[in-house]
């Protein structure tokens, strides 16, 4: 299993498997990994918090799940358990196929997502929240129309592996903001924490690539909703 994920690392090619039994047998031996793996990633944290604090650093990040908690109760578990992984199962993962339904869809989404996450929905804000849908959906629709198949088919040949790399990076790397407030001084730390999301990103896609969309997008559901049982 370790040399399949290896393998995909290096060559991070669409190749879905076709064998339905052999997709669930894969989809679980995936998920034994990620639990293997986590366990040292967590120790190495938590070893990395302990040092950190000795220099003046403080985790946030459990006050925020707390005060997170405070907000939304019992619709957390909706929020981060569900609509988050299917939302960001979407915008970064569902056109690593380079189908431009898929394509049409997915940056749409995208651009929904990140336009969200910097306007804070109020009562008040509404008319901002749906001038944002309408642009985000004009994106999609302009895609669907304007794209052509064989373009797509070119720059997945071309640049698959870059574009697969770049948007797995960037997954992670807007996980750091989970530990707001950031100091620079203290970098190597983040970096640290986003060693179990890089994971998780590298196994999602593997997933993605190899199962199924959906594949990805339930082991998403299911490493979420685990984390926040785990963490009441």
């Amino acid at each position: 299993m370790k040399k399949m994920v290896i393998d995909f690392i290096k060559s991070p090619l669409f190749s879905p498997i076709d064998d339905r039994k052999l997709a669930i047998s894969l989809f679980f031996r995936t998920l034994g990994l990620y639990l293997l793996l986590l366990f040292p990633l967590t120790i190495l944290i938590a070893f990395t918090i302990l040092i950190a604090k000795m220099f003046g650093f403080e985790y946030s990040f459990f006050d925020t799940l707390t005060n997170y908690k405070n907000d939304f109760g019992i619709n957390l578990f909706l929020l981060v358990g569900l609509y988050a992984p299917c939302l960001e199962e979407t915008a970064f993962r569902l056109w690593l196929s380079f189908k431009k339904t898929h394509i049409s869809i997915g940056l749409a989404v995208l651009v929904f997502a990140f336009g969200n996450s910097v306007i804070e929905i109020d009562k008040n804000q509404l008319v901002s929240l749906f001038i944002l849908l309408g642009f985000s959906l004009t994106v999609g629709v302009f895609l669907l129309i304007f794209i052509k198949q064989s373009l797509l088919s070119k720059w997945q040949e071309r640049y698959g592996k870059a574009i697969v790399y770049f948007i797995s990076l960037l997954f992670v790397f807007i996980h750091i903001f989970n530990h707001s407030p950031l100091y620079f001084k203290f970098a190597g730390v983040y970096l640290i924490f986003l060693l179990p999301i890089l994971l998780l990103t590298i196994l999602i896609t593997f997933l993605r690539m190899r199962v199924g969309f959906f594949a990805g997008v339930i082991f998403h559901i299911l490493v979420n909703s685990c984390s926040l049982l785990l963490s009441s």
